[in-house]
């Protein structure tokens, strides 16, 4: 990624970002991942069981992909829209009654957690072998060339959520005194 984008995605608020984010990265890795994860099923009907475990470690990678996706749009997405409301408003967490029931720095765990997990399976995709079957070379390398654009997509947008939106939500967090 060059430096350009990250002074673009560096300088827009939280909500213009995470809008961003979603129709720049988190919708093409739904439609590339889907993609290849049929592309795994058509090949499993295809090609001899020696080549299971390569397609089926594909797949998983797929599976992890939609689900890490799916966790920024239903869990992470609707806390950031929280955030930034409460940090427009002026709010202080100090003067929530009781314990504040958003549990801030339980997002942003889980937030990062996320992230790692994203990565091991990264790193465990990227070690594999492309399966060597003469007969199906053709369908062999269109899957890795599939698997290696999802991967650099996902090591891209791990990056500026860790560079760009982790700090923007510390921010926020500290602004509306959410943690210590």
């Amino acid at each position: 990624m060059t430096g350009r984008f990250f002074l673009l995605y560096r300088d827009m608020p939280i909500a213009e970002l995470t809008d961003r984010l979603n129709d720049d990265y988190y919708n093409p890795i739904e439609v590339l991942a889907r993609h290849v994860h049929l592309y795994c099923d058509h090949l499993r009907t295809l090609l001899p069981a020696a080549s299971l475990p390569y397609i089926m470690l594909c797949d998983e990678f797929t599976v992890a992909c939609r689900k890490y996706i799916n966790y920024r749009r239903e869990v992470f997405m609707p806390y950031l829209s929280e955030l930034t409301e409460k940090d427009l408003s002026g709010h202080d967490c100090q003067n929530c009654s009781g314990s504040c029931d958003v549990q801030h720095n339980m997002k942003l765990v889980e937030f990062t957690v996320s992230i790692k997990d994203i990565d091991k399976t990264l790193e465990k995709t990227l070690k594999m072998q492309l399966h060597k079957d003469a007969e199906h070379v053709k369908e062999f390398k269109l899957l890795h060339y599939k698997i290696v654009f999802l991967e650099s997509i996902m090591e891209e947008i791990m990056c500026v959520e860790e560079e760009v939106l982790i700090p923007k939500i510390k921010e926020a967090q500290k602004n509306i005194h959410a943690v210590s």
